[in-house]
């Protein structure tokens, strides 16, 4: 009976060197990627929705189809735990600031292809419509650009 968790330690440790650093890292952000997607599924699904000004979000999962898609999340997270430590895979830890600073930069490039100059490419634009919408978009902009400022 020794022999067998030996045998077992001696498995794992040479299944760790199985991949090479680049290999290891890629598996690792894939296996991240997947556990970043099931918190937020997981977080969605406590929520019973949200009803905003833009965007609306529904959870449309009966109780049971919950419990059973979270205890599929709960066996996916285990199975990515088992190849973590098989292959000595490292965790990311991310900062929400990261988070936020890298999207509000994505946002306002998003609403500077929105104003008026921009909106050309769709067809003609009536000439208010820059007095009309650009200020409005502007003062989005403002505020993104503000939230990087508290958070830079």
């Amino acid at each position: 009976m020794k022999t067998e968790p030996q045998e077992k330690i001696s498995e794992s440790k040479t299944e760790k060197h199985l991949l090479n650093e680049a290999q290891r890292k890629s598996l690792s952000i894939a296996l991240k990627m997947i556990e970043e997607r099931l918190f937020v599924f997981r977080m969605l699904m406590e929520q019973d929705g949200y009803l905003g000004t833009m965007y609306r979000f529904r959870v449309n999962l009966a109780p049971e189809e919950k419990k059973a898609i979270t205890q599929l999340f709960d066996r996916t997270l285990k199975n990515i735990a088992a190849l973590k430590s098989k292959f000595g895979l490292k965790a990311v830890t991310e900062e929400l600031t990261d988070q936020i600073l890298g999207t509000v930069t994505y946002l306002w490039t998003v609403l500077e292809d929105e104003k008026s100059r921009k909106l050309k490419r769709y067809g003609s634009v009536h000439p208010a419509l820059k007095k009309a919408l650009d200020p409005a978009l502007q003062k989005i902009i403002d505020d993104l650009n503000e939230i990087s400022r508290r958070l830079s």
